[in-house]
């Protein structure tokens, strides 16, 4: 098995981009370069409704610049569950990359931040338009959607629990399969355009991390795993230096259950405990004072 890689540059996202062109998943400016090779993240976001599960979802990288990781998706990036407005929404990334063991490598990346939405046209401007084959299938489904809707009434309509359209039977896989060849033959004749994407539904999104963390190897590598952290303050483009992490790590050294893990628990006992003792003594004092006997005096153990 290959050694470990060198410590991690100063900057995240700029380390990110020059190991996965080293593995011929992006170029040097961070843009995919596609086929045979992913490269492709996960995505969570807040659900839509409140005591629901976060929104997971897998997407491909657009674009990895010094202002984030670019990505496109259809409708909010947290799909039919997700935020409609993702403007400013917390979210949480992480690209796993390697081959355990035989690949020699083993990384998983985890990007903490916020999302900002950004033009279809700006992907063109970094030099990653969207995908043909990913607009000929977002507009020929858009395409779909809007012959039924004009066609069914919506309660006919086949749909999921959150609102998302259904194949019902052979005649629908049909429709679709026709709506992707007149999609197809669109695009090659260049109608397929950012306005024609974006009136299907498709969108730019940046994460903007905060956070980033590194964690390479894995428990049979030579020393084991290697853990690093990178932390920039809000509204800062000035990454600090990647500080080393213990692998395995929780808050509190572990300590399931116990009190040490929950310092909070700590020093509200505390503050109970302080408030009990201070009560008994203001009562031992004011009996003194009255030569009385305290009101805990007949009390038996």
């Amino acid at each position: 098995m290959a050694a470990s890689p060198a410590p991690p540059g100063p900057d995240p996202l700029a380390e990110l981009v020059s190991r996965s062109k080293a593995r011929g998943a992006c170029d040097s400016r961070g843009v995919p370069i596609g086929f045979p090779t992913p490269w492709a993240f996960t995505l969570a976001v807040p659900a839509r409704e409140k005591h629901c599960a976060p929104s997971l979802r897998a997407l491909g990288f657009q674009a990895v610049t010094a202002g984030g990781v670019w990505f496109v998706s259809r409708g909010g990036p947290g799909g039919a569950r997700g935020p409609r407005d993702a403007e400013g929404v917390e979210a949480s990334a992480c690209h796993v990359a390697g081959n355990y063991p035989g690949a020699g490598f083993e990384e998983q990346w985890r990007l903490e931040g916020v999302l900002v939405e950004e033009s279809l046209e700006a992907l063109g401007r970094l030099g990653s338009p969207v995908q043909a084959s990913l607009a000929v299938q977002v507009t020929a489904c858009a395409a779909f959607e809007r012959k039924r809707r004009a066609g069914q009434r919506g309660s006919l309509a086949p749909e999921d629990d959150s609102g998302r359209a259904l194949l019902a039977g052979d005649g629908d896989a049909r429709e679709l399969e026709e709506q992707v060849d007149r999609q197809a033959r669109a695009q090659k004749a260049g109608e397929v355009t950012p306005a024609v994407e974006r009136a299907a539904g498709l969108r730019a999104f940046r994460l903007v991390p905060r956070r980033v963390e590194l964690l390479e190897g894995g428990p049979a590598w030579p020393g084991g795993p290697r853990k690093y952290e990178w932390v920039r303050k809000a509204g800062s483009s000035r990454w600090g230096p990647p500080r080393r992490a213990l692998p395995y790590s929780v808050p509190g050294g572990g300590g399931e259950g116990g009190l040490l893990a929950r310092p909070h628990l700590v020093r509200d006992a505390l503050a109970v405990y302080a408030v009990l003792v201070t009560a008994v003594l203001l009562a031992a004092l004011a009996c003194m004072a009255r030569k009385a006997a305290p009101p805990w005096a007949g009390l038996r153990l």
